[in-house]
């Protein structure tokens, strides 16, 4: 799991998102601290294709179709030591609250 913690605070009564499909999340970013890095983002990812990070794309594939989740991400399954060139800095964990809307 590389250090992903995950829980499904709604499983939605979708189907468990695969490899290939194409959803929509809304979600927030902060800290581990409880900083806000971004809010209300809402983008399109596909899923296997390490979109924003290979993190995120492993833990959606643990999640349902129209379920909510909390995601802990470790700095080496997010953005490492590069950072996202805009608000997240190098070796930051960040802490996802995600909703998959398709």
């Amino acid at each position: 799991d590389g250090g992903i913690r995950l829980r499904e605070t709604s499983q939605g009564n979708g189907q468990p998102v695969s490899y290939g499909d194409t959803l929509s999340v809304t979600y927030t970013v902060e800290t581990l601290g409880g900083d806000p890095v971004y809010t209300d983002r809402t983008d399109t990812l596909a899923v296997g294709r390490l979109k924003p990070n290979r993190g995120l794309d492993a833990a959606l594939r643990s999640l349902h179709h129209h379920s909510r989740a909390t995601v802990i991400l470790p700095s080496e399954q997010a953005f490492g030591v590069v950072g996202d060139g805009q608000r997240i800095g190098t070796r930051m964990v960040l802490v996802y609250q995600l909703k998959i809307n398709n």
